[in-house]
């Protein structure tokens, strides 16, 4: 089975908005640990820790 995830950014009917992002992948559902053993280490190595949830701060 595969894994989806897709998330966006911005909001496309807002004309102040300049830009509008649609973005995701699609990943073998034994994939997942690997995804997140190497995401948890570039957070590791840049913020000190892995137990944050990564969001967009506007």
């Amino acid at each position: 089975m595969y894994l989806l995830y897709a998330d966006d950014s911005g909001v496309a009917s807002d004309p102040n908005v300049k830009y509008s992002v649609l973005a995701g992948f699609a990943t073998f559902e034994n994939q997942n640990y690997w995804i997140q053993k190497a995401i948890d280490e570039i957070m590791l190595k840049h913020i000190g820790r892995a137990d944050l949830e990564l969001m967009q701060v506007q």
